[in-house]
């Protein structure tokens, strides 16, 4: 009988061993998943209305990351972890606790001094995001973006990306942002291993 549970038991004991298996780095959850891709957001008071106003960072898939959406719209509401707003000429991304929405976590950090976007490797300290108040956006400043809180397997999850302007159009009302997410829960790491 405890050979039959044995010989039963295998079968599930199997995706653990290899998931610890591949638990060779020294965060002890793998391999770096980092994804990347340039994404154009709207500031809602000049963009036209087929241009989404914020962006949402995470990647519930590890094959790509949520993108642009529209907060306005009630299916995307609570989908985003920094909206774009233009005033006086000057580009902010604003995190949800700037216009109201407390308790989400998403955060923005001021620009990182002294690092490119491809050497930034890992996300600052908690202390370093704004939660509260827009963050001014230049062309090639680096940020980094904490995602809202989001429920995972029972759990709560929140991904970091590391996020840079690369075309700002005040005419137009968009900004096109470079960005990398970790695809991984709660995982520091913002460039994938060589």
């Amino acid at each position: 009988m405890r050979l039959l549970r044995l010989v039963l038991a295998l079968p599930l004991l199997a995706p653990a061993a290899l998931a610890l298996a591949a638990c060779d780095d020294a965060t002890g959850i793998g391999q770096a998943v980092v994804l990347t891709d340039t994404i154009t957001i709207g500031a809602p008071s000049v963009a036209a209305d087929t241009v989404p106003s914020a962006l949402d960072v995470v990647s519930l898939d590890q094959f790509s990351i949520g993108g642009g959406v529209f907060p306005e719209r009630p299916a995307q509401a609570d989908q985003w972890d920094v909206a774009l707003r233009l005033q006086g000429g000057t580009f902010s991304l604003v995190p949800p606790g700037a216009v109201g929405l407390e308790g989400r976590r998403a955060g923005i950090t001021a620009p990182i001094q002294g690092v490119t976007f491809e050497g930034l490797d890992e996300a600052p300290p908690s202390s370093r995001f704004n939660t509260t108040t827009g963050v001014p956006l230049a062309v090639g400043n680096v940020h980094v973006v904490r995602s809202r809180q989001y429920s995972l397997g029972g759990g709560v999850c929140w991904q970091y990306a590391k996020v840079q302007p690369v075309a700002l159009d005040a005419a137009a009302g968009t900004a096109t942002l470079a960005v990398a997410t970790s695809a991984r829960c709660a995982d520091t790491r913002l460039s994938a291993e060589d």
